[in-house]
């Protein structure tokens, strides 16, 4: 995510009476600084306003925190990993209209929030286990090869399946073949309804929460019978996958899975009863936390290589170096493969920072965008140049690898990362094996460059674009659907 941001309700004499002397731009009576925000890229506006050495009279260093009120919420800007690492953070919107009842919105010291993580943890949490999967992540990464090598134009769908399948046969045990799949449309259903919740109104109920309450009859109220209707995709969605492999564990015919290991742990515990709902909420929070993130990345990549001709390149001559051309790349190879492996790259109580007082029930903006983008630690940070990244640790205290920030903080950091991780890893490696990609051509022969203008919004899409993708060579075409076939033995 470009911005991620958990919010919190306060008082408006929490807000006049704790965050004075605060560094941040000056608020209006009632509707503190809402009047500032623009209506897209958020993220930029929240970067620029840190640029400014003063604000209230109180000096500080560019790209410290800053101090915001939205209405009556006082809300801590983050711009840098070094301060988001320092903070630890409620969403009315995606956990109160929407019920997502999932580990990441879950107050943190709650038992069925660390039930959940525990569960997370053991299963996708852990570099070595990873290797567990790996038959279905060469699987569907050479399903994928295939796919974009048969039907190239369609390589956005082709991706879309991709993540989808490992995600589904992982988490449920259930195989993805099509996106006609009915598991695939119900489970997309909920998390793309969810990402569409970005009108104007549907922001404020986070930042002014007694919005919840209005009528969904009411002019304005769009957002809500919105979330309403979500709300029944996710309890739809979340309900049918998980009692389907349920009765699989009963009928003796259910496929390893995550879920279906957690009902069998639970019967033989005597929990099932009360722990249903939490095998639902975990297995839901890495279906919707792993699709849309794991695509844009993926789809990036593919823009990035039409862009850059070189990357590929560079990329290419790596792989053929390192891991030759009667196979592919595997996470073995990983280490091996730096270059590759630069490619993708609230508050609960009162707190203080450097002599100045967080009020409790603050809201906590931490702004990956501008993390990613601070030019001191990324010269040129607009530039693609992987190189960058050359030597860079993400487990390293201070880190300023990027993967440091978009899987999140601290205790609250994505359990599932080196999952997900290892997912784009092999894709992305394979990819670059086997196929070359490039500008595609109008009528007139000429190239068509396409546009890098990402779409605004919490999480922030690629622009829609046409590319070329072809084998690198015969070898290549040969090579996948043998793999395939012996995996599929």
């Amino acid at each position: 995510m470009s911005l991620s941001y958990s919010l919190l309700a306060c008082t408006i004499a929490l807000i006049s009476s704790r965050n004075r002397g605060l560094p941040g731009p000056r608020a209006l009576p009632l509707i503190g600084n809402i009047h500032q925000l623009p209506t897209e890229y958020l993220e930029r506006t929240l970067a620029q306003w840190t640029e400014h050495m003063s604000f209230n009279q109180v000096s500080f260093l560019a790209g410290d925190p800053i101090f915001a009120t939205f209405f009556r919420t006082p809300t801590l800007i983050i711009n840098t990993h070094r301060v988001a690492r320092e903070f630890r953070p409620r969403t009315v919107l995606m956990s109160e209209i929407m019920q997502w009842y999932t580990t990441v919105l879950l107050p943190y010291d709650s038992e069925p929030r660390r039930k959940q993580r525990r569960w997370i943890q053991r299963e996708f949490g852990d570099k070595d286990a990873i290797q567990l999967h790996e038959p279905i992540r060469r699987r569907e990464t050479y399903r994928l090869l295939l796919s974009l090598m048969r039907e190239p134009k369609d390589f956005i769908a082709h991706v879309k399946r991709f993540v989808a399948s490992i995600l589904t046969e992982i988490t449920y045990g259930h195989v993805i073949t099509s996106l006609d799949d009915s598991w695939f449309l119900l489970m997309d259903k909920a998390v793309q309804g969810t990402s569409e919740s970005g009108s104007a109104a549907a922001v404020l109920v986070d930042f002014f929460p007694m919005l919840k309450f209005i009528p969904v009859w009411m002019p304005g109220a769009g957002f809500k019978r919105h979330a309403l209707k979500v709300k029944q995709d996710v309890q739809h969605a979340t309900h049918m996958t998980y009692y389907a492999v349920k009765e699989a564990v009963a009928a003796g015919t259910a496929k390893p899975s995550f879920v279906a290991t957690l009902i069998t742990d639970a019967q033989q515990n005597g929990t099932l009863i009360q722990d249903e709902r939490d095998i639902m909420a975990a297995a839901g929070t890495i279906y919707a936390a792993g699709m849309d993130t794991t695509r844009i990345v993926l789809i990036t990549f593919i823009l990035a290589m039409v862009i850059h001709p070189d990357v590929l390149r560079k990329a290419q001559d790596e792989v053929d170096r390192v891991v030759g051309t009667d196979r592919l790349p595997a996470l073995e190879d990983r280490d091996t493969l730096p270059y590759i492996e630069c490619i993708p790259h609230c508050l609960t109580e009162d707190d203080d920072y450097h002599g100045h007082t967080i009020p409790k029930g603050s809201t906590v903006l931490t702004n990956i965008w501008a993390m990613t983008h601070d030019e001191e630690v990324y010269p040129d940070a607009s530039a693609f140049r992987p190189e960058r990244f050359l030597g860079m640790d993400a487990e390293a205290m201070d880190s300023t690898d990027p993967r440091a920030a978009v899987f999140g903080f601290g205790r609250r950091s994505c359990p599932g990362k080196y999952y997900a991780d290892a997912n784009i890893f092999m894709a992305i490696a394979s990819i670059v094996a086997t196929l070359n990609i490039s500008k595609t051509r109008n009528d007139k022969g000429e190239e068509i460059t396409p546009s890098t203008q990402f779409g605004s919004g919490q999480t922030r899409h690629p622009p829609e674009f046409t590319c070329t993708i072809a084998p690198r060579s015969q070898q290549m075409m040969d090579l996948v659907p043998e793999l395939l076939g012996n995996l599929m033995e």
